[in-house]
């Protein structure tokens, strides 16, 4: 059973898209820039991404399969496990963004390897260390899963989709944690209105 108490607290922090173009500039290297870019553009969670190896990746259909997770043992390891729900396996579509980045990670790499040979610890400490140096506003890497969710959003992608490509199980976790509008569609919507009014009312 997950609960969220700081979600229902406060406002999680989104990142925007120029904040992410911002850290991605700073990063220590390739393999941070793709987890930075998993978490964003596909909605990874940091121990997925850390559970991907190159036989996942399916670069002749464009996919990339989600099957395992890295997780902190009781005994403080990382240790692989399969995902709790049947939702949490999935395949995703590689988005062109970041197909160049994913050949070049794999080039020389057999099978059995890492897609990012990182830790779920090591690309924490090092998102950290790149808001520090971007000077972006404070957030957790699970943000960058928050903005993949908001644009999906935005983009008025049906829920029952972005529960899929999420790794969600039911509808209420993505209403209770992921739903929140971005501010710059929040000023689109109130544009569109407001110019409604001004084209009917100021003729």
């Amino acid at each position: 059973h997950f609960s969220y108490p700081d979600c229902r607290k406060q406002d999680i922090s989104i990142p925007s898209a120029g904040d992410i173009s911002r850290l991605l500039a700073v990063s220590p290297s390739a393999d941070h820039s793709l987890a930075v870019k998993l978490a964003a553009f596909l909605g990874l969670r940091r121990g997925e991404i850390c559970g991907i190896y190159v036989d996942d990746v399916d670069l002749k259909e464009n996919k990339l399969s989600v099957k395992r997770s890295v997780v902190l043992s009781p005994e403080k390891k990382w240790v692989e496990k399969v995902p709790k729900t049947r939702a949490g396996r999935r395949d995703l579509i590689i988005p062109p963004l970041i197909r160049d980045d994913i050949t070049r990670a794999i080039e020389g790499k057999g099978k059995k390897e890492k897609l990012v040979p990182l830790s779920p610890s090591q690309i924490s400490d090092s998102f950290e260390t790149m808001i520090k140096v971007s000077g972006v506003p404070k957030c957790t890497f699970h943000a960058l899963r928050h903005y993949y969710a908001s644009v999906m959003l935005a983009n008025n992608v049906p829920n029952k989709y972005a529960m899929e490509m999420m790794g969600h199980e039911t509808e209420n976790m993505l209403h209770r944690v992921y739903q929140h509008t971005m501010q710059e569609k929040k000023k689109e919507v109130a544009d569109q209105v407001n110019q409604y009014f001004s084209d009917v009312f100021l003729q």
